[in-house]
């Protein structure tokens, strides 16, 4: 019995004639052998033997032992070990029933360790036999497995709040881990989109076998090969059975371990079909309104901002009063009023009242580019955003003028013939349908 360090010196000069085990020349091969061995092992090694079970152990099993070393050396078993006892007595006793046990990462918590009251140990337990072929003790190799333990139960736990975070997330997102790009994740939104198939544990090859041909996974290779991230908008993506393309704005990123190196992508985005078919119909709605406002030649159609100055201009507008876009727009609004009206604050004044009133009424004289007049005819209405409030106005006007004068001579005809025949000597009678007299010459008058 020699070597063993500073716990083998302890040994040999223990008083084990005072022990069970009694002085170690007279102690069995089995015993001195095992001994031997304990003390030249590199692991943690305790030896238990005789009816109580006596203990020892290497230098390596010291941090196990704790603040109980030395003192360790030479207890009972159940004495050492009191804190532990009740559950590990059913193992020793399937020990020296001759029932080699092993376990592994198991949480132990004993009391020579108080900073760290629980541990993780791998280990086994293996009967030591006597001359006559009975259990007489066992042998323990063991190994400390508690900061690995804890490495990987915060790595498991991490993994947990990643994934709880990524099926929280509002877009499709997935791990993909090694080169052949295998499923470790996907959130629910992933499934949604993809549909319901066999993911994890699967490479994307097997899982998509229909996009064979549509770049993606080129697009992973290249990014696990080179470890740069990728992003793409509106990227056509075509499902077996789904019976159309859908376009997709998503993310490939690269994941790295502690030295840097790519183990895995991962993988995030968004389904923008429907916005995208949104946004074309949006367009395609535009489209026609303008088209339906540069058709119309007769309206003047004008749309300024908060201020008035003018921001749209439309070519009935530039047919009207003679500007064309590329000089009026920027300029304010008050361009088009007369100088009387510019005076009397009517711009403003009509602004503030489609403000406060949602419209106001538009007839009044109106100004051309070459410094002509018309009368116009038409109205101010406000103009909201997505959040309901005023953001500019829209003006509609109409030339009037050519109407107005029509009726101005008109009236003026009427009046001119009225008079005529009011000084007619003759009686003169206009009657409505129903024959009522609705007017009657002077001549008519005195004949009454």
């Amino acid at each position: 019995m020699s070597g063993g360090g500073d716990t083998g010196v302890l040994i040999r000069a223990y008083g084990w004639q005072a022990t069970p085990l009694g002085p170690p020349e007279a102690w069995p091969i089995a015993l001195k052998t095992a001994v031997s061995l304990m003390l030249g092992a590199a692991q943690p090694v305790y030896v238990a033997w005789g009816p109580e079970l006596t203990s020892l152990y290497n230098d390596g099993y010291r941090p196990i032992v704790g603040s109980k070393h030395p003192s360790g050396i030479g207890a009972p078993f159940r004495v050492l070990w009191a804190e532990i006892w009740d559950e590990f007595r059913p193992i020793v006793e399937a020990t020296m029933a001759g029932e080699a046990q092993h376990f592994i990462d198991r949480p132990i918590a004993l009391d020579g360790r108080p900073g760290r009251p629980i541990g993780y140990f791998t280990f086994s337990y293996t009967a030591l036999r006597d001359e006559s072929g009975a259990a007489a003790g066992f042998y323990c190799a063991a190994t400390e497995t508690t900061e690995e333990v804890l490495v990987r139960n915060a790595l498991a736990a991490e993994r947990l709040r990643q994934r709880l975070m990524l099926q929280q997330m509002p877009g499709f997102a997935a791990y993909l881990s090694g080169p052949e790009h295998r499923f470790d994740h996907v959130n629910n939104a992933y499934v949604e989109m993809a549909g319901d198939r066999d993911y994890i544990g699967r490479t994307a090859r097997e899982v998509f076998t229909e996009i064979e041909d549509q770049g993606f996974f080129e697009l992973l290779d290249q990014v696990y090969r080179t470890g740069e991230a990728f992003a793409a908008r509106a990227m056509p993506i075509e499902f077996a059975g789904d019976g159309r393309i859908r376009f997709i704005d998503f993310l490939y990123e690269p994941i790295r371990d502690q030295t840097g190196a790519v183990t895995g992508i991962f993988v995030a985005g968004y389904d923008v079909s429907e916005r995208l078919a949104a946004e074309t119909l949006l367009r395609e709605s535009e489209e026609r309104s303008r088209r339906i406002v540069e058709g119309v030649k007769d309206h003047a159609i004008v749309v300024t901002d908060l201020g008035g100055t003018i921001v749209d201009w439309t070519p009935g507008a530039e047919a009207i009063f003679g500007w064309p876009a590329a000089e009026i727009v920027g300029e304010s609004a008050e361009l088009l009023f007369t100088p009387e009206d510019r005076a009397a604050g009517v711009p403003a004044c009509e602004l503030a009242t489609a403000h406060d009133k949602g419209c106001a009424n538009d007839e009044r004289w109106h100004l051309r580019r070459d410094g002509t007049r018309f009368y116009a005819n038409g109205s101010v209405r406000p103009l909201h955003d997505a959040r309901g409030e005023v953001a500019g106005f829209i003006k509609i006007a109409r030339d009037e003028t050519g109407r107005r004068d029509v009726e101005a001579r008109l009236r003026a005809s009427e009046e001119f013939n009225r008079r005529i025949l009011a000084s007619s000597a003759d009686c003169i009678k206009v009657l409505d349908l129903d024959g009522r007299v609705e007017f009657m010459s002077d001549g008519g008058l005195s004949v009454m």
